[in-house]
């Protein structure tokens, strides 16, 4: 996934049902400020023979 596609997605969600629109930096620091933070899967463990 490219960086900053969720911002992306976001954004055009919020352009398509609110009709305002922001730069995807701007969505993360609304994200940020609401107190929202990146979170990353963690890898899985590889399988034990």
């Amino acid at each position: 996934m490219r960086r900053g596609a969720c911002r992306i997605d976001l954004r055009d969600r919020l352009a398509g049902e609110f009709a305002v629109y922001y730069h995807p930096r701007t969505v993360g620091e609304l994200l940020a400020k609401q107190g929202f933070s990146h979170i990353s899967a963690r890898p899985a463990a590889p399988k034990r023979d």
